[in-house]
C-alpha cells in the first residue's frame, strides 16, 4: 500500500455501509492505528449496517481481528448488523484459528452479504 493511498473507502448502499480497505505486512500497524480511529468514529455515530469488504486485504493482525469484534459489538448495541465478504483464504484460516468465524457473519461476495442484510430486513 503506498502512503498516498486512502486508508478506507466507504460506499453506502440502501441501509449498508460498505468499507474497503487494504492492509499489508509493511503497513499494517500504522494502517490500523488510523483505520481504527475512523472505525471508531463511524461505530459511534450510529451507522448501523457495516459490511467490510476484505477482497484486498493480505494481512490481518489481532489487533485487526479485536477490531471486527468489537465493532461487530457496537452495531449489535445500535441495531445494525455487522458483516464481511470476500475474505481471502488466508486471512480466513486467521479469523478460524481464534474461532473468530464463528462469532462474526462471513459472506463469500458483497452481493451475498447485502442480499442478507436485505432478508434480515423484511
Amino acid at each position: 500500500m503506498s502512503t498516498g493511498a486512502p486508508a478506507i473507502q466507504v460506499e453506502k448502499k440502501g441501509d449498508v455501509v460498505i468499507l474497503r480497505f487494504r492492509v499489508d505486512s509493511i503497513t499494517a500497524g500504522e494502517y490500523l492505528s488510523r483505520a481504527y480511529e475512523e472505525l471508531r468514529e463511524l461505530a459511534r455515530s450510529g451507522c448501523g449496517n457495516l459490511l467490510f469488504s476484505l477482497d484486498n486485504v493480505e494481512f490481518l493482525s489481532s489487533a485487526g481481528i479485536a477490531a471486527f469484534v468489537w465493532l461487530n459489538q457496537q452495531a449489535k448495541e445500535s441495531g445494525g448488523r455487522f458483516k464481511l465478504s470476500e475474505v481471502r483464504p488466508d486471512v480466513l484460516e486467521a479469523l478460524r484459528i481464534g474461532h473468530i468465524d464463528r462469532a462474526l457473519d462471513i459472506y463469500d461476495t458483497d452481493e451475498d452479504a447485502l442480499a442478507a442484510f436485505a432478508a434480515e430486513a423484511s
